[in-house]
């Protein structure tokens, strides 16, 4: 993807750091937009330039959620759904700090780990996939995790939401 922002002069600027990092964290990958479009100087652009990485995939299998949930004690599915939401809040809270492919990096990618193994499970198919897509690229290279940050924080905050439905589905 192109890295873009936009610039004082109203036109799109390719020439972020090479890193992909800006001082306040992961630069986000997108199209440009100009003035006219709406966007501001200085403004990142977070339309993607491809549909969202996993984005063909379900949210949510509840066929698999329903076999595990069937398997477990009575209530024991919401505390697991309850741990899933957490960990994958504080993933988001992690990409979204400042440096976060610098100085958390390995870190990232070990919580992409546990969430790619427990959304697998649970039946929570895009984030798995996206999960490990995202582990894969931060153990190779920052930069290359950092282009996926728009992509693994969609799939975060849509697993949230049907964590959130299914809860209150099963109580």
């Amino acid at each position: 993807m192109l890295k873009v922002m936009i610039a004082e002069d109203g036109l799109p600027k390719t020439d972020l750091p090479e890193d992909g990092l800006l001082a306040n964290g992961p630069a986000v990958w997108g199209v440009a937009r100009t003035i006219e479009d709406g966007a501001a100087p200085g403004q990142l652009c977070t339309e993607p330039v491809a549909p969202l990485l996993g984005s063909d995939l379900p949210v949510l299998d509840q066929a698999t959620l329903g076999r595990i949930a069937r398997l477990l004690k009575p209530g024991a599915i919401v505390t697991h759904l309850g741990a899933l939401a957490e960990k994958c809040a504080a993933l988001l809270r992690g990409l979204r700090a400042p440096g976060a492919f610098i100085d958390t990096g390995a870190a990232l990618a070990d919580t992409a780990h546990q969430l790619a193994g427990n959304c697998g499970m649970l039946g929570f198919e895009r984030l798995a996939f996206v999960a490990r897509r995202f582990e894969d690229a931060a153990r190779v290279a920052p930069t290359q995790a950092a282009a996926l940050a728009a992509d693994i924080c969609a799939a975060l905050e849509a697993t949230i939401e049907e964590i959130d439905a299914n809860k209150r589905s099963l109580t």
